[in-house]
This record gives structure tokens, sequence and C-alpha cells, in this order.
């Protein structure tokens, strides 16, 4: 569902979807809902928009089955001109069943910070900065900084 208001968007999601082969449920697979909502307001100036999120996630497995992400993003609408931007801070919490864990294994806490610039035509930079706890233990924790150009042909 879709609510406009002047400038400012309202977005609400639900859904739900069905993983195949589940190794921690007793079922043949794993049924996944989620409820999401994002706010985004349209600015003026260097910001164009700010945007608020947020998603829960569920499935039926049968331990660890939740997560939910919270971000704020900001910069400009597109990446089509010099000086264009867009910045994310992220905060996940992913139980090894929720779909959102970026392992099979693990439960994880994860705080994102990332930049996205228009560089030359057709091509942005990306910079990732990622800090990943496991709450199974510290010898899994990790620092991820990462670089990607894209480019469009």
């Amino acid at each position: 569902h879709n609510t406009n208001i002047c400038l400012n968007k309202i977005l609400f999601s639900a859904a739900t979807f069905l993983e195949a082969e589940s190794k921690s449920s007793t079922s043949e697979g794993l049924n996944i809902m989620t409820l999401g909502a994002e706010y985004t307001n349209k600015l003026r100036g260097t910001i164009d928009i700010a945007q608020l999120k947020g998603q829960y996630i569920q499935s039926d497995a049968d331990t660890s089955n939740k997560g939910y992400t919270i971000g704020v993003s900001l910069g400009t609408k597109t990446l089509k001109n010099k000086g264009d931007y867009q910045g994310i801070i992220e905060y996940k919490v992913a139980e090894k069943n929720s779909f959102l864990s970026t392992s099979d294994y693990l439960n994880q806490k994860i705080i994102k910070f990332g930049a996205t610039s228009y560089i030359a035509q057709n091509s942005n930079l990306e910079i990732n900065y990622e800090m990943i706890e496991s709450k199974e233990g510290d010898t899994i924790d990790k620092n991820i900084l990462s670089f990607t150009l894209n480019h469009s042909f």
C-alpha cells in the first residue's frame, strides 16, 4: 500500500513467501513473513531526499527465526551528475533462521555505513563498511570494508 502526502511518500509492505529446503525446521521449507515501512521526505538543497526505513521478518523455523533492520539514507535522488551522492546507515539484527542473516549458522548484529558518488558518465563509486558481530562468540566477528566501481554500458 502506498500513501503519498505532498512531496513526501510513505510505503507500507507485507509479504509472505516459501524458501525451499530448511536446515533447521521440521517442515520441508521455511514460510517467511515480512513487514516493512519506508518514509521518504523530498527536500531542497544539497540533500534531495531523506529516507527512514525498517523491516521485520519472521520464519516458521523451530528456533532463532526473527530479524529486523532499520536504516536512514540521504542524498540526491539519482546518480547522474557531478556532485550527486547517496549515503546510508543501517542496523540489522538477524537470527540464523530469519532469512536476513548473512550466514546459515549465525545469529548476527550488523552495522553498515555506506556512500555512493557519481564519478564519471555512467560510473559511480560505492564504499561500504560493515561491522558484523556474531551472538554465538567472538571468533566469527568481522569488519568489512568494500569499494565497488559501477559502470553502465
